[in-house]
C-alpha cells in the first residue's frame, strides 16, 4: 500500500499528524516500508512509528504525507490458500489518483466487484509470465461528503471487493467443521449442564431451555477479547471458557451450541459483519466478519441470541445485529448458505413506559416518576447502576435529573425492580423535588410538563441538502415511547390555558401529545411516540423528517398556566 498526501491547510493538518493503519494482529504482519514528511523544498523527516501507530512530525500546510507498508496475512488449513480485500477508491478528502492491483497466478480464479461504480471502471488485466494482472484506477475522485449518521464509507463510496473464495457455502462448510469440534461435551460440560438442569429437561420447551442456558453463561462467563488469548477464528473448546471463565464471542456462542445440542436442540453459531460496518461490507465470500452470535429454533422459528452482554435480557436484540450481514453456519453442514440481512422479530421492540405524577406547592413540584424499559435500554441501566454502592448510585441518579431542570433538584428516594438479574424489563422508581420551577407572572402561574424523555432534537438538521442517507438506527435505541404525566395543582387552584393536542406523522413513524383536564385542577398529559429505528431516512426525505421534529420539538416546548 502507498499513498502520498498533500496537505494545504490545518484542517488536513489536524487529520493527518497522527494516523493509524487498520490491520488484524492476530493473522497479519505488518511492515512500514517508509513514512516520512516530504517538505516543499524536498527535506525528509521520517515519522516516529509504535506497531501501527505513525505521527508526523514538524508537518505544515504544503508538505506531503507519504506513507508505504506491505500487510502479510496467513491462515489455517482450507482458508489459509485463500485471499480477500477491499480497497476504498472514495475518501473524505480529495484524490487526484487511486490504483489498485492484484496479481494473481493462472490456476487461481479471481472475483471482484466495484460497488458504487458511478463510471463503470473495468480492471485493466495483463498477462505476466504464469501470472495475470488485474488493474483499477481513478482520477480526480468526488469527496465523500462529512454528514451527521450517515452510512458507513462503504455503502456511499466506490469500493472494491477482491476474493478468491468461490461461494459463501465454502466458507459455511469450512467454519462448521473447524467449530463443531470445539462445542463437543466433555466432563466439565456435562458437570454444568446438570447445574442448568437438575432435574432433566422433561417438560421443558426449546425457549425455557434456551433461557437457562443463556442465564448461566451471562451470570457466570465475562466476555473477554484479547488478541493474544483468543484466535482469529477458531473458538476455545467449550470447557476452557467454562474454567477460565472468560471468552468472547465466538467462545461464547460456541459453549451455548455445547450446552443446547446436549439439550437436543437445533442451535448453530453465526458469523456477524455489525451494522456499523454497513450493509454492503460484504460483497463476496470472506472471513471479514466482526463478531458471531448463537442461533437457535424454537418451534418453527430461529431466535438470534447476544452472549457478550452480562446485562442484556433473554432475546433482546442490541441495535448492531438489525441490518447486520450474517451467514448461518450449520452445526452439520448443509449447502445453500448466503449473506443476508438479518431482520429483527416483530416482537423485538425496545420500549420505554414513564409514568410521573407532579404536585405543584407555590413554586415547587414534587414529581414522582416510574420508569420502565426492555431490551437494550434495560442493558444500559444495570450497566449504569447494577453494581454500585447506594451513595455512588444516588449521587449518579441525582445528577441525572438535575440535567432535566433548569432549577435546583433534590433526590429523596429511589428503587429499582430487576437491576441484579436478567429479567426482561427493569424498573426505575424516583421521587425528587424541583425548586421554584414554577413562573408567576401577577395572577398567573406557569409552568412546562416535565416530559423528561427526549424523543427528538433539531440539532442534527442544517441548510444544506443532505446527500447521503440518514441512518436513524445511530440516532435512536427505543421504538415505542409512551408516556403519561399527572399534574395536580393546590387546592383552590385550576388550570387556565392548555396547549392544543399535536397529532403528526412521519413514514411510519407516529407522534400524538394530549392534554385531558380530568378536574379543575387535575391535567393529564399524554405522550405516544412510535420510531422506526431499522431503516434509514432517505435524502429527498430529510426535510420532511426536519419538519415532522420541529413540530415535535415546538410542541414540547410549550407551557401550561393556571390561576
Amino acid at each position: 500500500m502507498n499513498s502520498a498526501v498533500y496537505v494545504n491547510n490545518k484542517e488536513g493538518l489536524d487529520y493527518w499528524k497522527e494516523i493509524r493503519i487498520p490491520y488484524n494482529s492476530v493473522y497479519e504482519d505488518l511492515t512500514i516500508v517508509k513514512a516520512e514528511v516530504v517538505k516543499a523544498s524536498g527535506a525528509k523527516i521520517p515519522a516516529e512509528t509504535y506497531e501501527n501507530e505513525l505521527v508526523y512530525t514538524r508537518l505544515e500546510p504544503g508538505d506531503v504525507v507519504y506513507l508505504s507498508y506491505k500487510l502479510s496475512s496467513y491462515g489455517i488449513g482450507r482458508l489459509g490458500r485463500e485471499y480477500w480485500d477491499k480497497f476504498y477508491f472514495s475518501a473524505f478528502n480529495p484524490t487526484l489518483t487511486a490504483r489498485y492491483s492484484v496479481l494473481v497466478a493462472d490456476q487461481v480464479p479471481i472475483y471482484y466487484e466495484l460497488v458504487n461504480n458511478v463510471n463503470n471502471i473495468k480492471p485493466v488485466e495483463s498477462k505476466h509470465e504464469n501470472f495475470r494482472l488485474y488493474t483499477w484506477e481513478m482520477r480526480n475522485l468526488p469527496v465523500l461528503k462529512e454528514e451527521s449518521y450517515s452510512p458507513a464509507a462503504g455503502d456511499i463510496g466506490s469500493v472494491l471487493h477482491v476474493s478468491t473464495v468461490r461461494s459463501w457455502d465454502y466458507i459455511a462448510e469450512w467454519y462448521s467443521d473447524i467449530t463443531r469440534i470445539q462445542s463437543k461435551e466433555d466432563f466439565d460440560i456435562n458437570a454444568a449442564y446438570k447445574e442448568i438442569f437438575p432435574s432433566g429437561i422433561a417438560g421443558l420447551n426449546e425457549q425455557e431451555k434456551a433461557r437457562r442456558i443463556y442465564n448461566y453463561i451471562e451470570e457466570n462467563i465475562s466476555y473477554s477479547s484479547v488478541s493474544f488469548r483468543q484466535g482469529a477464528y477458531v473458538p476455545q473448546r467449550a470447557s476452557k471458557t467454562l474454567n477460565t471463565r472468560l471468552g468472547d464471542c465466538k467462545d461464547l456462542s460456541a459453549l451455548f451450541v455445547s450446552f443446547a445440542r446436549k439439550a437436543g436442540m437445533d442451535a448453530n453459531l453465526v458469523l456477524v459483519s455489525t451494522r456499523s460496518n454497513g450493509q454492503h461490507s460484504m460483497r463476496l465470500p470472506s472471513m471479514e466478519f466482526n463478531h458471531c452470535v448463537a442461533r437457535y429454533k424454537d418451534g418453527t422459528d430461529y431466535r438470534t441470541l447476544e452472549l457478550t452482554d452480562n446485562h442484556l435480557p433473554f432475546n433482546a436484540m442490541p441495535q448492531s445485529l438489525a441490518g447486520a450481514q450474517i451467514l448461518n453456519i450449520p452445526y452439520e453442514y448443509k449447502s445453500g448458505e448466503l449473506i443476508q440481512l438479518y431482520e429483527p422479530r416483530a416482537n423485538a421492540n425496545v420500549i420505554k413506559h414513564r409514568r410521573s405524577k407532579v404536585l405543584v406547592d407555590n413554586a415547587d413540584l414534587h414529581i414522582n416518576t416510574v420508569v420502565t424499559t426492555n431490551g437494550e435500554v434495560a442493558s444500559g441501566f444495570r450497566s449504569s447502576y447494577g453494581e454500585k454502592a447506594q451513595d455512588e448510585l444516588k449521587q449518579n441518579l441525582q445528577e441525572a435529573v438535575s440535567g432535566q431542570f433548569r432549577n435546583p433538584v433534590t433526590l429523596e428516594k429511589f428503587a429499582f425492580r430487576n437491576l441484579d438479574n436478567l429479567s426482561d424489563t427493569v424498573m426505575m422508581d424516583e421521587t425528587y423535588t424541583v425548586k421554584n420551577d414554577v413562573i408567576s407572572v401577577g395572577d398567573l402561574s406557569m409552568l412546562k410538563p416535565p416530559l423528561m424523555d427526549i424523543v427528538a432534537t433539531v440539532d442534527i438538521f442544517n441548510n444544506e441538502v443532505r446527500q447521503y442517507p440518514f441512518e436513524y438506527w445511530k440516532y435512536e435505541n427505543v421504538d415505542d415511547y409512551n408516556t403519561e404525566v399527572e399534574i395536580e395543582l393546590p387546592a383552590g387552584k385550576a388550570f387556565d390555558l392548555v396547549p392544543s393536542n399535536v397529532q403528526a406523522s412521519f413514514g411510519d413513524m407516529k407522534y400524538e401529545l394530549s392534554y385531558i383536564k380530568a378536574a379543575p385542577n387535575k391535567l393529564l398529559i399524554k405522550r405516544v411516540f412510535q420510531t422506526n429505528i431499522r431503516d434509514n431516512i432517505k435524502p429527498e426525505a430529510f426535510p420532511k423528517m426536519k419538519e415532522f421534529f420541529n413540530l415535535i420539538v415546538a410542541a414540547e416546548q410549550k407551557y401550561v398556566s393556571f390561576k
